[in-house]
């Protein structure tokens, strides 16, 4: 049998392995021959591209850009914010992406990995993602033909968002689908006459995750036209600004649901909201199929009315609290009734004889590994199954 001469390999195979290399492991693969540094060329090799910046050395990613920009349809950027020097090269990536000409980005994802300095506002940030959501072209005929971002995720962005970034996003991106500003600021400034304009503007949105400061009854009332895509997941979180918010009624849940019956929503709260206030946004009207009590608090009795309300939409529960009996009593409850839960995280330590029982009645948490169960107390932080984090 001849051997393999590696240099004749179809070009889609020599590409499809690129794709699983880091920048610099395809420069050095593509110096093999000459058919590989070919390859290495090719535009479906960088339709999409990862920005992971951890050290200086990942500095320069950046050079791509001028070099291989023109091609980038998804973009994601990750960076340690607290160092100088790579977030600086971060606001430069988007800065540049934003220059290009003709520009084909469509998906972008930004994710803050370390811890804001003190007094740090992101107004760089948002600046830059000015320039990004709004078209820019040497080229008017580029502009008429990019049809804007699909989708785009700022929930790890660490920086106050507000009105005018978002109005800019829906006035120039008419065609994004998805929207995820559920950022950790402690404050968010989208008010709901902006994320009103957001959902008018644009639509075909299928998915939709934002703080439940900016909701409205006029938001649930826009996504019941009838000439625009049905939306398939809204996710709303909670905190501790809800007590100065007007209640959305059930009518509003009940007409959205009627025109979208197959909506799935994401409830989650987070440990700043008071937890008296839970128990009167846990509403039976609302399809909930994920929902989050990070709440860090001794917290047993939502999750039984979770099991009464949810029963046929309920997917995936996460649990942040302290061990108790009711809590056992309550997590078994919920399994017992939600006959479609698929994921399960409970952080903190239940009985065995429950985690025995769960599994036995939803053994599809052990076959993906899509749960947190533990009955002996650990060191944190917890390894948590698959899925945790995610929609």
């Amino acid at each position: 049998m001849d051997s393999l001469d590696w240099s004749h390999l179809p070009e889609h195979v020599i590409v499809e392995i690129f794709r699983y290399l880091s920048l610099g492991q395809r420069f050095y693969t593509s110096l093999v021959c000459k058919t590989w540094q070919t390859s290495f060329q090719m535009p479906y090799l960088w339709r999409q591209f990862d920005f992971k910046l951890k050290t200086q050395d990942d500095l320069r990613l950046l050079s791509c850009i001028p070099l291989y920009g023109r091609h980038i349809q998804s973009v994601y950027i990750e960076l340690d914010q607290s160092v100088d020097e790579l977030r600086e090269a971060g606001v430069k990536v988007i800065t540049d992406l934003a220059r290009l000409s003709p520009r084909r980005l469509q998906y972008l994802t930004l994710k803050f990995t370390g811890e804001n300095p003190l007094f740090y506002a992101g107004k760089e940030y948002t600046d830059a993602l000015h320039v990004l959501f709004s078209p820019y072209s040497s080229n008017v005929d580029d502009d008429i033909q990019y049809r804007g971002l699909i989708s785009v995720d700022i929930s790890k962005l660490y920086v106050a968002l507000d009105d005018k970034l978002i109005n800019i996003l829906s006035t120039y991106n008419k065609d994004i689908e998805r929207v995820n500003i559920q950022n950790r600021n402690l404050i968010c400034r989208v008010s709901p006459t902006c994320l009103l304009r957001l959902v008018t503007r644009c639509r075909k949105l299928k998915e939709l995750c934002v703080y439940n400061s900016s909701m409205s009854e006029d938001v649930l009332l826009a996504l019941t036209e009838s000439d625009r895509s049905p939306l398939q997941h809204l996710s709303i979180i909670y905190r501790r600004e809800e007590k100065y918010l007007k209640h959305i009624s059930d009518d509003s849940w009940i007409d959205l649901v009627k025109v979208l019956p197959g909506l799935r929503v994401t409830l989650g709260f987070d440990h700043t909201i008071e937890l008296a206030n839970i128990k009167h946004k846990l509403n039976p009207h609302i399809p909930v199929s994920v929902l989050r009590l990070d709440t860090f608090t001794r917290i047993y009795d939502e999750i039984n009315i979770a099991a009464s309300y949810y029963g046929n939409t309920l997917e995936k529960l996460v649990v942040q609290t302290t061990e108790s009996d009711e809590l056992n009593s309550a997590v078994l409850n919920l399994v017992e009734n939600c006959p479609n839960l698929k994921s399960l995280h409970v952080f903190c330590v239940l009985e065995k004889s429950i985690i025995d029982r769960i599994f036995e009645l939803r053994p599809v948490l052990r076959e993906k590994n899509t749960f947190t169960l533990k009955h002996i107390k650990e060191p944190h932080p917890w390894v948590a199954g698959n899925d945790c984090f995610g929609m």
